[in-house]
């Protein structure tokens, strides 16, 4: 299996747990060319983001991450890509690392939408998968193949990642509608 269709079967599977839970993720159109998840790209802008990287997020960071995410396209995306990259640059990628990290987020939507009115649901959607990515990538080169199990654990990890994000969802959900 290619990087690519591992990275396919991926985005089916967490599109397939998102629609269990009753959301949807629509494919963003980028200067007419339809988007799938796995397009990462860092701004120059954003490296100054990494001394926020780490801890917990007090009223200020959120509203330095939010202005960021406000200030350029795929502001959001690359600021989350950019975190991801930081823990495995330097090897402490941690299960308790994810768990936070994704918390972190869920909280970065909801403050987002409650002071900037502001919907990050996408973009939440989109940036764990692409944490996740990362992680996959980790995988392959730490041990070169994917087995069953490990795809297993593929779908294990994206069921994470929305059971600790879906709070945020619904409560951002709630208020939209």
């Amino acid at each position: 299996m290619s990087l690519n269709e591992l990275l396919c079967f991926v985005e089916d599977t967490f599109q397939c747990i998102l629609q269990a839970h009753g959301l949807d993720w629509h494919p963003v159109a980028i200067n007419g060319h339809v988007q799938r998840f796995f397009t990462p790209a860092i701004g120059s802008t954003l490296l100054e983001t990494k001394k926020y990287c780490i801890g917990h997020p007090s009223p200020t960071h959120l509203k330095y991450v939010v202005k960021l995410m406000s200030s350029s396209p795929g502001g959001c995306q690359n600021y989350i890509f950019l975190v991801g990259q930081h823990y495995f640059k330097e090897k402490v990628f941690t299960w308790h690392d994810f768990r936070v990290f994704l918390a972190f987020i869920g909280e970065v939507a909801v403050y987002t939408f409650r002071e900037e009115g502001i919907l990050l649901i996408d973009d939440i959607v989109l940036n764990t998968t692409l944490y996740v990515k990362d992680y996959l990538q980790y995988w392959i080169d730490q041990l070169g193949g994917w087995t069953a199990f490990q795809l297993d654990c593929v779908r294990n990890v994206l069921h994470l990642a929305l059971s600790i994000n879906t709070q945020a969802f619904y409560e951002v959900c709630k208020k939209v509608h």
